[in-house]
């Protein structure tokens, strides 16, 4: 029988990983002057060792492979052998614990065959309450997969590494969504698709089959899934594609609301721009599903603006990244326009309080980072006092690039997951903080860069207030308030970036965020 716990002591090996390497094989980063790599690597934090002592050896890959053969498989006759372990992800939950998913190719001990896998591991304080996850919240979920392909070569789906204090879960297992089960069970999705697919075929539509694919599982309690349909339109073959969000706490209810009624706003907009907005299916309360249709086209700005930022060709496209930029004004113009009042209130008070409840839980581990963090949320505090707030609106709320399809001259917006009330400047900032991260990587001369990039800034400001006309007022008053909500935009990207153990990204918002700082004097 397999021990399931991983008894085999990682203590006796604590030389062998080197903590070192187990805190980082990433490149040297170049952090800003006032703050050191260590400083911003929260693998660094003598705070977080102390709190969570198995972290570094949760980060030795290694190491992980060993220890969960041990905690996974039977010892003496396992079903499957790891082969290679990768740390994919890992998420700090400040004060809980730390999430990290591996991506483990693992051998068939039958067949030979080598296959991929995907383990969580939830790394706790205390032994107790590592135990205490993986008896209330994951042991009772082993059952309703017990007959699943994904965890058909593990002896134990469920299981504990003792040493660290890590509970581990095998994909689709997941005490915080459990719903996860359902979304990504083929015959329980059959009858579903079944029933909602005509809308979006306007015919009858019979399901044959259904393979689920993972697109995105780095939040807590959230993940999307892309669902590959085969079936029958009448008599004639036919593949879908479809959408599918799983939510825990059930937000994703929203989405067929939003979807109708912004697609009857963008038909009847004042500013005369149309673009597609995905159809979402009813919601699945039972899996907390939302279901939508894949719209056509691809996200091409990121390959446009990385060509011209390295002087190179740009791929050949129907419009150009200047026409796609205009684009995208237009398009959260229509929406900042559109009326829709769905979605929770996010004023600047609203994201200040955000960043500040972000900023404290990254004192207590980085006080250095958190120090400058926090000062940089007193500037912008200072600065929103002194310019006055635009009317509040409907607004993407994770408005960037990469959320705008385009397919020839045509374009569509995807991903209304944080739909909000708020200032149009909320929108703007985001877009425009990602452009200008982009350019981070730039291969130009820097006067070269920093005039594309205002150039591009511009233009999507005057493009976005020609189309919103009198929405926004006066168009000082918007630069204004964009410059504001781009300083909020690179201290949550900070934030983000901490939880998420990626010191590279923090040095990069915190450069651009001085930036930001300065350019608010003007402003006060």
């Amino acid at each position: 029988m397999a021990t399931h716990n991983g008894r085999q002591s990682l203590a006796s090996t604590a030389e062998h990983s080197a903590t070192a390497r187990a805190i980082h094989t990433a490149a040297p980063l170049a952090a800003p002057a006032q703050l050191s790599e260590g400083q911003l690597d929260l693998l660094h934090s003598h705070a977080l060792q102390q709190e969570l002592p198995g972290l570094a050896l949760a980060f030795d890959e290694p190491l992980m492979q060993a220890a969960l053969q041990g905690a996974l498989f039977d010892t003496l006759r396992p079903r499957a052998t790891i082969e290679g372990c990768e740390v994919e992800q890992a998420t700090y939950v400040p004060g809980e614990c730390v999430i990290l998913r591996y991506t483990l190719t693992i051998r068939d001990a039958q067949s030979g065959q080598a296959r991929e896998a995907l383990v969580s591991g939830r790394l706790f304080p205390s032994r107790a309450a590592c135990d205490a996850y993986a008896a209330e919240r994951l042991q009772p979920l082993v059952g309703a997969v017990a007959d699943r392909d994904e965890v058909a070569l593990f002896d134990a789906p469920v299981g504990v590494i003792a040493d660290l204090h890590m509970a581990l879960h095998a994909w689709p297992i997941d005490g915080d969504l459990p719903a996860l089960m359902g979304a990504t069970d083929p015959r329980r999705l059959k009858p579903i698709l079944s029933q909602l697919l005509p809308a979006l075929q306007g015919q009858p539509f019979a399901v044959d089959d259904c393979r689920v694919e993972l697109v995105d599982y780095g939040r807590q309690h959230r993940a999307t899934l892309r669902y590959h349909v085969r079936g029958r339109a009448g008599d004639e073959p036919r593949e879908l594609l479809v959408y599918g969000k799983v939510t825990g706490d059930g937000s994703g209810a929203m989405a067929e609301s939003i979807s109708s009624t912004l697609r009857e706003r963008v038909r009847a907009s004042a500013t005369g721009y149309r673009f597609s907005v995905p159809l979402a299916l009813p919601w699945q309360p039972e899996i907390k599903l939302s279901l939508l249709e894949a719209l056509p086209g691809s996200a091409l700005i990121a390959d446009q603006l990385k060509a011209r930022l390295r002087g190179k060709p740009a791929p050949a496209e129907s419009l150009t990244l200047e026409a796609m930029i205009d684009a995208c004004a237009r398009i959260a113009a229509t929406l900042h326009a559109s009326g829709l009042e769905l979605g929770r209130r996010r004023t600047l008070d609203d994201e200040l309080a955000a960043l500040r409840s972000g900023v404290a839980a990254v004192q207590r581990v980085s006080p250095e980072l958190g120090a400058r963090l926090a000062s940089a949320v007193d500037e912008i505090a200072l600065a929103g006092a002194h310019t006055a707030p635009l009317p509040l609106c409907c607004n993407h709320g994770d408005f960037t690039y990469g959320q705008i399809l385009f397919d020839g001259t045509s374009s569509g917006l995807i991903d209304f997951d944080s739909v909000s009330q708020a200032e149009p400047a909320l929108d703007l900032g985001q877009f425009l903080t990602y452009v200008r991260v982009a350019s981070l990587k730039s291969k130009l001369a820097p006067a070269a860069t920093a005039a594309l990039i205002d150039q591009l800034g511009d233009r999507f400001l005057d493009a976005y207030a020609d189309a919103a006309g009198d929405l926004i007022g006066d168009r000082e008053q918007l630069r204004g308030r964009v410059r504001i909500y781009r300083a909020v935009s690179l201290v949550r990207r900070s934030l983000r970036s901490w939880q998420k153990f990626k010191p590279g990204r923090i040095a990069s918002a915190l450069e651009v965020l001085d930036e930001e700082l300065a350019a608010l004097d003007p402003v006060r």
